[in-house]
């Protein structure tokens, strides 16, 4: 009786131990994650030359050593806070495009919806978006970890967009003559390759540009005259 009294007590202690173990990890992601949002609106409204440790703990109501503990510098908080950013925009346009191939049953539906997305990628507020995405590789050419965490997510955005061309294919709104993975990267690179235009004294009109854009990504489509 003594020894499964004992056993227990131990299993007791262990689970207490752990739960205090997990209790510990929620807090700190939560504090991460306010660390986080409240320097996303700083650089939102401000630009990034704005953000302070300071300014970020009066935001959140934590200490400096709190946000320390967490970051080693001003620097890596404001590329975490970017590289925040440059995560969430992907998974709305991709979602977006999921969503169109399912709703879409004919080549004319789907050519209209493509001339829609066209027209969001090519808006000068995707300016923002793009000189973040450019801004967050080149910090990771310095900071081995940032490298890592950005092609993470570069290859998990690139494989959610190819599996959303190949249920396309699938539903016959997409060519099979075209590889997937060779159609999604095409995608991405004009999608962030429009950064170039964002430096042009005499850029193309949004509309325009969008035409071009529509024409190109149309050549997917079965039986393209």
């Amino acid at each position: 009786m003594a020894e499964r009294a004992n056993h227990s007590g131990g299993e007791s202690l262990a689970h207490q131990r752990g739960d205090r173990q997990r209790s510990a990890q929620d807090r700190a992601r939560q504090t991460v994650r306010r660390v986080i949002d409240a320097t996303v609106d700083i650089v939102v409204a401000e630009g990034e030359a704005a953000v302070t440790i300071g300014r970020v703990g009066r935001a959140t109501g934590l200490s400096r050593g709190a946000i320390y503990h967490h970051f080693d510098d001003r620097d890596a908080l404001v590329r975490a806070a970017q590289f925040d950013r440059l995560a969430r925009q992907p998974l709305g346009d991709i979602e977006a495009l999921r969503a169109a191939i399912r709703a879409t049953n004919t080549r004319e539906e789907f050519a209209a919806v493509i001339g829609l997305m066209a027209l969001t990628i090519c808006d000068r507020a995707r300016h923002a978006v793009r000189t973040v995405r450019a801004s967050v590789m080149a910090a990771s050419a310095a900071h081995p970890d940032l490298e890592q965490a950005l092609r993470r997510l570069e290859t998990s955005v690139a494989d959610d967009l190819v599996d959303v061309i190949r249920e396309g294919q699938q539903r016959g709104l997409v060519t099979n003559s075209v590889d997937a993975v060779a159609i999604g990267a095409l995608i991405e690179a004009v999608s962030f390759g429009l950064l170039i235009v964002d430096f042009i004294d005499h850029p193309p009109d949004p509309a325009s540009l969008a035409t071009a854009v529509t024409n190109a990504f149309l050549s997917f489509l079965p039986e393209f005259p």
